[in-house]
């Protein structure tokens, strides 16, 4: 690269840490990449190996987005820069610590050919998902795991299913995909799950240690598992890494009060016929009765499994994958009841599936003052954004008001979610609410929410104020984007 650059100094101990930034930019600058030092001391604790190079740059650059991990200089897409209203919508320590972790996993090892680029890019995008968890703390550090997996769900749904290491490519590029970084991130967790916490780490370090400066395929951390913990786990790499797809479990149980039991039924509903396998693996089961919660561990090896516990009382909450551990689809059909006290007791992935399942009871007047009491006062943001989506599934006059409240949510994405609710209406009477709210808010990812629901409100009045919105400048060019859809729907309807 070359450019009119400023070379801001940082450092972690005696490391020299450098960002290159444009002189513009200064100020900025440490907004996005102010925290390298610790991500950096973070994965040195991590992955039980030294930062293995004399020094750190960070270089931004137009024309790309996201980065690319050169050894011991980073070049990562200018638009990383932000000002500090963009800092709780689009942060960059995601970025930092993706292409941080590269610097072990990719250039202190390297894979052998493109089938093997998981090695790379599974572990640096599992690499942002630890940090966010040391960072930001268990809850967000579960979100951000929970939508990794997602994204792959979504690929695999919608493009393929193939095997993470795989080699047989229509395009250049194309191995770079949700198999590559999202499956493989959501395996390595599963993958420490199934080793345990010490010996997960201790291999990790082995493998770096024996491999450092080295082309490396999946049978060397198959071979350095081995030596570093005695344990054979060729069976895990062979269905989560060799072969194609993940389980689709229906789950079930029954209690049986004259047995005092409770009786849980686990089917895997995957189709087998293209070599997806039948899944082997462990899961929690999470039981909570008037007695107290317990967990219980269980091994998943057939198409379908039931297993029995002991209750002298019916459960409160019967937890599948306790904890999240499983990359999965499924379903588990629970009672009004159930959800409910999911919802008010469980922790927050828990809390926000049940926001989620409680969709299915959306007309029962107990649902709704569930989902209402969540959106208002769950401690964490991704409930309360589940919890007004949830009721936003169907426009009702009677919640108006409720989302209007929620519309000024400590939380941006929480304030979106409200405003969206709101623009299914299609009430011209809001449109000064909308317009207001965007007036008032400091995000502009809400922002862009109320001017979508302006367009999907407002009559030809309100052309001057979204024209208006269509120039101002933002990250992404949100506001833009969100005034241009808007414009286009309204003028639509004024054509109709």
């Amino acid at each position: 690269v070359a450019g009119p650059y400023v070379v801001l100094e940082d450092a972690l101990g005696a490391l020299p840490i450098r960002y290159w930034v444009y002189e513009k930019d200064v100020p900025d600058a440490l907004r996005s990449f102010g925290k390298t030092p610790a991500i950096l001391a973070f994965f040195e604790e991590e992955y039980g190996v030294a930062y293995p190079w004399v020094k750190y740059d960070q270089v931004t650059i137009p024309g790309i987005g996201g980065g690319a991990e050169s050894t011991t200089a980073t070049v990562v897409g200018h638009s990383t820069i932000h000002d500090a209203r963009a800092e709780q919508d689009f942060p960059s320590h995601w970025l930092v610590a993706h292409e941080a972790a590269h610097q072990w996993w990719g250039n202190l090892v390297s894979y052998r050919d493109w089938s093997q680029t998981w090695l790379s890019e599974s572990f640096a995008t599992y690499g942002e998902y630890r940090w966010s968890r040391h960072d930001l703390g268990e809850d967000e550090g579960a979100l951000n795991l929970f939508e990794k997996k997602n994204a792959y769900l979504r690929e695999a749904a919608a493009r393929y299913a193939r095997p993470i290491v795989f080699d047989r490519w229509r395009y250049p590029n194309e191995n770079f995909d949700r198999h590559t970084y999202q499956k493989g991130a959501a395996v390595l967790h599963m993958l420490r799950a199934v080793l345990g916490e010490a010996p997960f780490r201790r291999s990790l370090k082995h493998f770096l240690t024996r491999h450092a400066y080295q082309p490396v395929d999946t049978h060397d951390l198959m071979t350095a598992i081995k030596e570093a913990t005695g344990q054979n786990l060729d069976w895990f790499f062979e269905q989560w890494i060799f072969s194609p797809g993940h389980p689709v479990f229906d789950v079930a149980y029954t209690w049986d009060e004259a047995a005092r039991k409770i009786q849980l039924t686990v089917a895997q509903r995957q189709d087998t016929t293209r070599g997806v396998p039948v899944f082997r693996m462990p899961v929690q089961i999470g039981l909570v009765t008037p007695e107290g919660r317990r967990t219980e561990r269980v091994w998943l090896d057939a198409r379908e499994n039931v297993f029995t516990f002991e209750s002298a009382h019916r459960p409160l909450l019967v937890r599948f994958d306790e904890g999240d551990v499983l990359l999965k689809e499924w379903t588990f059909h629970k009672s009004l009841d159930e959800l409910r006290y999911q919802l008010a007791h469980d922790d927050a992935m828990g809390r926000r599936w049940a926001a989620q399942a409680l969709s299915g009871y959306r007309d029962d007047a107990r649902a709704v003052d569930a989902l209402r009491t969540a959106a208002r006062n769950d401690a964490f943001w991704a409930v309360r954004r589940q919890a007004v989506e949830t009721l936003g599934t169907r426009p009702d006059p009677a919640l108006a008001a409720f989302f209007k409240t929620a519309a000024e949510d400590p939380h941006a994405r929480v304030r979106a979610a409200a405003l969206a609710a709101l623009g299914t209406y299609g009430d011209p009477a809001l449109a000064a609410f909308f317009q207001e709210r965007f007036e008032a808010d400091d995000s502009y990812v809400a922002q862009a929410a109320a001017l979508r629901a302006l367009g999907q409100s407002a009559d030809a009045d309100a052309l001057p104020f979204l024209e208006r919105a269509a120039t101002m400048p933002s990250p992404r060019d949100v506001l833009k984007n969100a005034a241009a859809g808007a414009l286009a729907q309204l003028r639509a309807r004024e054509e109709d």
